[in-house]
């Protein structure tokens, strides 16, 4: 029922290392953002804007998917969850379960919204 604490993955310092079946094991190197290291702002915005293009790209996209760019949207647009109901015209309470993965818009309104997302980050990027 329960398994012993030497099958679990044991964390180190700066690595993770993963034990497989007798003494083998091997490390993967972390995120630098799990190390406590920060990635300027400007490279997480370029890397969620290329995330939202490639997703409007998409012919489907998925919801996992909606709901990080609509979160990295939020985050780097420094909007509220009522100022972007008010830009997409919806309650605020839908927006907050769409963050959330509680709920999701119809697959054609997700590929508008991300659109909408791509266009507020060419506004406030000024390209």
């Amino acid at each position: 029922m329960f398994e012993s604490m030497s099958s679990r993955p044991h964390y180190s310092r700066g690595k993770k290392q993963i034990e497989k079946g007798g003494d083998e094991s091997f490390e993967t190197s972390m995120a630098n953002s799990e190390r406590g290291q920060s990635i300027p702002v400007e490279q997480h915005l370029q890397a969620a804007l290329r995330k939202a293009e490639n997703a409007v790209k998409l012919e489907e996209i998925e919801g996992y998917l909606f709901q990080e760019i609509l979160r990295d949207g939020k985050k780097f647009l420094q909007m509220s969850e009522e100022e972007i109901a008010d830009e997409l015209l919806v309650s605020h309470p839908r927006v907050n379960r769409w963050l959330h993965g509680k709920d999701l818009p119809r697959r054609r309104v997700r590929k508008s919204i991300v659109n909408w997302v791509v266009n507020q980050y060419s506004t406030r990027m000024g390209t």
